[in-house]
């Protein structure tokens, strides 16, 4: 073959050479300007939420908060006035759960009981210590994905006598990790309390706990 005709072969190479680094470049320039919008934007996020949010433990009593009854490490019953302030502003409905209507003949250990037949039923939720004398239930919950623990405490006690006696129900979630929760702290308490209200009061009936609606 003759050098005239690898011309025409030699100019469509180049030109698909030249195509294929103009893409390349682009490309890379995209990707690169895409990665660090992205990155720029999550790290404000996360500034952000850091800076609003700057709360990895959350409880229903804060005066004093309900303390754990198996320490798991040093640091797990320290808590810091200053959540109580975030916790008020960020999380303010964030309360003691309170039976408002209970059959007449109902004890605390009936709602005790009651209350710790929904824990078992929470699944990744391990009971680490109960207390049957002070109603207290302690547990370790693990995150669905990335497995991050949350200590949690649970206190059932009642108030009241006659026919102002009522049932509470208090709780607090505490982070292993990290200066923020992201609210899962909150979440949690939310979600179990819902549960315990949407299930009615438990009441004994003939042994055997039935829902109230």
């Amino acid at each position: 073959m003759c050098d005239m005709c690898l011309v025409p072969f030699a100019v469509a190479a180049s030109v698909v050479i030249t195509f294929i680094i103009t893409a390349a470049v682009f490309t890379t320039i995209y990707i690169g300007t895409f990665l660090t919008l992205g990155c720029g934007l999550g790290g404000y996020m996360f500034y952000k939420c850091m800076k609003s949010n700057p709360l990895n433990d959350v409880c229903t009593k804060l005066n004093p908060p309900l303390e754990y009854t198996k320490p798991l490490y040093e640091t797990l019953n320290d808590y810091q006035p200053r959540f109580a302030r975030i916790q008020e502003r960020i999380y303010p409905d964030i309360k003691t759960f309170v039976y408002e209507h209970v059959l007449e003949g109902t004890t605390l250990n009936d709602v005790y009981i009651d209350v710790l037949r929904y824990v078992r039923a929470k699944s990744r939720w391990e009971i680490i210590a109960t207390d049957n004398t002070e109603k207290k239930i302690q547990v370790l919950s693990k995150s669905l994905i990335l497995r991050f623990k949350n200590d949690i405490m649970i206190h059932v006690s009642e108030e009241g006598q006659g026919l102002e006696r009522h049932f509470k129900v208090d709780m607090r979630s505490k982070s292993r990790l990290g200066m923020s929760d992201f609210g899962s702290n909150a979440c949690c308490i939310r979600n179990f309390l819902d549960t315990l209200a949407a299930s009615g009061a438990p009441t004994l009936t003939t042994g055997k706990f039935t829902k109230q609606f």
